[in-house]
């Protein structure tokens, strides 16, 4: 029996639980309400689209072999609290100066910098792609 390790990143799309950091910020746009956010240029996201990803899934179950690795199912675009929060704003319509960041810890660091270059070499060839984030998030926003 082969095996293959998906590492799967944080998924968004169709059929999405409300209370995720998402959801939470397109509720807040809409609304017109202040969007609160701490240390939002220190903390990131790796967002994947479900569709995305089970395309990737059905793509690599059709292979034949897989590296004896995990494997990173993810978007490999990093993107900051912040810039999700601007994304959504200019999506909903709402301005950008109802966004307020404070930065409470200088030292404190969330990244979610992942290497996708594995992916990548097992999808070339495909119509499968995992970017760009800021078009694939229209589907959440205008649902």
């Amino acid at each position: 029996m082969s095996l293959v390790h998906l590492r799967i990143s944080a998924l968004y799309g169709p059929g999405m639980k409300d209370g995720g950091i998402l959801k939470k910020l397109i509720e807040q746009a809409r609304s017109g309400e202040t969007i609160r956010l701490t240390n939002a240029t220190k903390v990131a996201f790796d967002f994947l689209h479900v569709a995305d990803a089970a395309a990737s899934i059905h793509h690599l179950s059709k292979a034949a072999d897989w590296p004896q690795s995990v494997l990173n199912l993810a978007s490999g675009e990093e993107i900051s609290l912040l810039t999700l929060a601007e994304v959504i704003c200019d999506l909903v319509g709402c301005p950008k100066n109802t966004i307020q960041n404070t930065t409470e810890d200088d030292d404190f660091s969330s990244r979610a910098k992942v290497d996708t270059s594995l992916l990548e070499s097992l999808l070339e060839g495909t119509a499968i792609s995992t970017r760009p984030f800021a078009e694939k998030v229209k589907s959440l926003v205008y649902h």
